[in-house]
Order: C-alpha cells, then structure tokens, then sequence
C-alpha cells in the first residue's frame, strides 16, 4: 500500500461507532490516540480527516436514501482497531489523510451501496484513496493472543477471508 502513494485511507472498524440504522463518520479536523492502555505509553498517533471527501460521502449516501453523518459520537479519539493498521503504514511511510467509518447494524446491502457511495465520492474528488477494512474476526487464532486458540476461530476466519480475497462482497 506504501508503494501505491494514496493521498487519503478511509478505514472501517468494528472498534468505532456503532449503530443500528446509521453509519457513523468521524466529525471535526482529527484525532489522536496513544497506547498506554496496552503498556505501550511511548507509541501514539495524530491523524487529520479528509473533511471535503466526508461531506461528499455524506451527500452521496444520504441521496441514496442511507443515513450516514457525523451525529452521535463518543469518543473522539482514534479505536485501535483503526490505530493499529495506521501504527504499521506510519512505518512503512504512509502519512495522509483518513476517514474513519462505523460498521451498522443495517443490512449487508446497505454497507455495499455504502461502499459505492464512497468509491463514487472519491471517483469524484480525484482522490487515491485506500479502503482498510479493519477487524481480526473470531479473535481465536493464537494461543498467545489475548483470547487464546479456539480450533473454531479458523473455522470461521477462512470463508471470510476467502470471500474477501476473490471480491465476493455480496
């Protein structure tokens, strides 16, 4: 992804927030996060956000008839479900702009035309942009993780991994 050079990273995660019936993008200018909770205390991040993709994505979703915005949120600081994948690019030399964007409890369907307002948006805008789906499944795939090995958590990692390989999204 480094060797790609995008220009913005829209990420996904199931750490950010969540509702049943709305897609949840981050508001403001950013955000930051440090790692001290996890005994790594020296590790932090700032990001800034790509505001006009934002208001593009929201436009396009809500012409869609998808509720999408920037209500609702929490906690402004970065989940580290996001954290993570942005720790690793920082290292490889990625250093642009994101969005990040909560999961819903709305139907598969509507996270796919969400996914196509995004890439319209981005189509729109001229922007290189990367989609990091973030998220580690069944969390059962080492005895030395924090949830320990479950002979299950393959089991279901691999038809996901597998459909997502071949971009069989549907």
């Amino acid at each position: 992804m480094a060797a790609w050079e995008p220009e913005v990273l829209i990420i996904t995660s199931p750490h950010q927030v969540m509702y049943a019936d709305y897609f949840h993008i981050s508001p403001g200018r950013g955000a930051a996060r440090g790692m001290s909770a996890f005994g790594a205390a020296q590790t932090k991040l700032r990001v800034e956000y790509d505001a006009p993709l934002r208001d593009e994505i929201i436009r396009r979703a809500e012409s869609a008839g998808l509720r999408a915005g920037m209500l609702g949120e929490r906690d402004p600081s970065l989940d580290h479900g996001t954290f993570l994948p942005l720790y690793f690019l920082r290292e490889a030399g990625v250093d642009c702009p994101i969005l990040r964007i909560g999961l819903s409890g709305s139907s598969p369907l509507d996270h796919y035309r969400l996914g196509q307002c995004i890439a319209q948006a981005v189509e729109a805008l001229g922007r290189r942009a990367a989609f990091i789906a973030s998220g580690d499944l069944s969390h059962k795939l080492r005895e030395d993780g924090p949830y320990g090995f479950a002979p299950e958590g393959p089991e279901f990692d691999r038809p996901i991994t597998e459909a997502m390989a071949a971009g069989d999204l549907l």
